[in-house]
């Protein structure tokens, strides 16, 4: 009986993802902006979710302060109908008694950090306050946000999942309806980057100068500073990397290493990700052991409208043959 009533509430959720049910609607009354079955949602709430937009706007896509705001508020009807739907979503995750540990919670909130590169404590609530939100309303979000994603990826995708062979399958059997199509498109494209300006160069090559004071004076480790400025996995631990391996590094890489006294930190190198310092702890015929960190060259939001000029232009001149 269990399996079947999943089954049913499945299918409830496939139809809630793909907008099939459309005899739910949003009525506006005073301050509560919807009704969703039982619940309400609020003007507060859809102005929380607009204000986290909005910052992930500036710190993640570079937008401009105004920009950001500009574009949250342009998105507040999709972003409403984004919370109707994971409310739905969130009854059927209840009533099939999907649960999250407080682990999970601690684990989101923790990633969440990283990726606004949020350090402290008070700097997170400061943060929240901004948004009109507490940190216990982010903690019941972030719960309510693994649960949804458990019941989607865990129920939803497997069943929606198509393989490479019946897509093949489905173009073969459908070839002479799809005559006007051609079997390979050819593309050309012109990427520009966007790339930080003197003063954003600056300002990284300054964070790299408190980084190494603070080592070198005894503030913080190395694995520490490492992690404060980039989470990917090896930055800040220690890696071993025989001869052959070294040989495969970039040359400018390759020369600091073989050069650096055992202990010592090296001059900030640039690199594709930006400044990067290395430590080296071990060194012999074979293999060289070594750490290292990278503060990220950030492009600032003028050097960003910059590229956006070029791009213009380049737009423009494409355009006009």
């Amino acid at each position: 009986m269990l399996d079947k009533k999943g089954g049913y509430l499945t299918l409830i959720v496939l139809l809630i993802i793909s907008g099939g049910i459309s005899s739910i609607h949003a009525r506006t009354f005073d301050r509560i902006v919807a009704y969703v079955n039982d619940d309400v949602v609020t003007k507060r709430e859809l102005d929380v979710l607009v204000n986290q937009r909005a910052m992930e706007l500036q710190q993640v896509y570079r937008f401009s302060e105004r920009e950001a705001l500009n574009e949250a508020e342009r998105q507040r009807t999709e972003l409403l109908d984004r919370l109707i739907r994971q409310m739905l979503l969130l009854e059927a995750a209840l009533t099939l008694r999907i649960t999250v540990t407080e682990t999970e919670v601690e684990q989101y909130i923790k990633e969440f950090k990283d990726k606004y590169q949020i350090e402290t404590d008070e700097e997170f609530k400061r943060q929240l306050n901004r948004e009109g939100m507490t940190l216990v309303g982010f903690r019941e979000q972030s719960e309510r946000n693994l649960k949804t994603e458990k019941l989607v990826m865990g129920r939803i995708v497997p069943r929606l999942q198509i393989r490479d062979s019946e897509i093949q399958k489905f173009f073969e059997e459908n070839r002479d309806q799809l005559s006007t199509k051609a079997d390979k498109v050819h593309l050309r494209h012109i990427f520009i980057a966007f790339k930080p300006n003197q003063a954003d160069r600056d300002a990284a090559y300054e964070n790299v100068k408190k980084a190494l004071n603070e080592i070198e004076t005894g503030g913080a480790t190395f694995e520490d500073v490492a992690k404060r400025y980039d989470t990917s996995k090896q930055t800040g631990d220690l890696i071993k990397a025989s001869t052959e391996e070294l040989s495969k590094f970039p040359k400018i890489f390759q020369d600091s290493l073989i050069n650096l006294t055992i202990g010592t930190l090296s001059e900030p190198i640039e690199g594709d990700r930006g400044l990067y310092v290395f430590t080296v702890e071990n060194k012999t015929d074979e293999i060289i052991e070594f750490r290292y960190f990278i503060v990220p060259l950030v492009p600032s939001p003028s050097a960003i409208q910059e590229t956006r000029k070029r791009a213009d232009v380049v737009y423009a001149k494409l355009e006009a043959g």
